[in-house]
């Protein structure tokens, strides 16, 4: 009984590790931009990025008149996910090698993304 009750905790912790997971993120209330020299904050009149993220797989990472979309690599611990791009295709069929790294608190379920001249706080709900 010991063992059968010790092996189904095991299998749990293992699947809850593994599972497949979906992401819906935005930033509604700023947006910030930054090069070398400096940073710019925008709290008003800006276009929200929408963050999708499929099953810990794929992105389509939206922001004003289009979107980047393509595969994801995910790494995770207990308390986050954390996804990384390399290769993305734009809306247009454009294949560019847009660098996008997201992270996610999954217990607060807030996030940013960082890439593409972008440092962007995210509110997020699993899906």
């Amino acid at each position: 009984m010991k063992n059968s009750l010790l092996l189904f905790t095991l299998a749990s912790l293992c699947s809850t590790s593994y599972a497949q997971v979906s992401w819906q993120c935005t930033n509604k209330h700023v947006e910030i931009s930054c090069n070398e020299q400096s940073c710019q904050v925008q709290t008003e009149s800006f276009t929200p990025f929408n963050i999708k993220i499929n099953n810990n797989q794929k992105v389509s990472i939206c922001a004003y008149s289009g979107c980047w979309s393509g595969k994801v690599k995910h790494a995770y611990s207990k308390t986050f996910d954390q996804y990384f791009t390399r290769r993305l295709t734009w809306n247009n069929g454009e294949i560019s090698d847009e660098s996008f790294s997201i992270a996610i608190d999954k217990t607060e379920q807030i996030g940013s993304l960082l890439g593409s001249g972008f440092i962007i706080p995210l509110i997020c709900e699993a899906e």
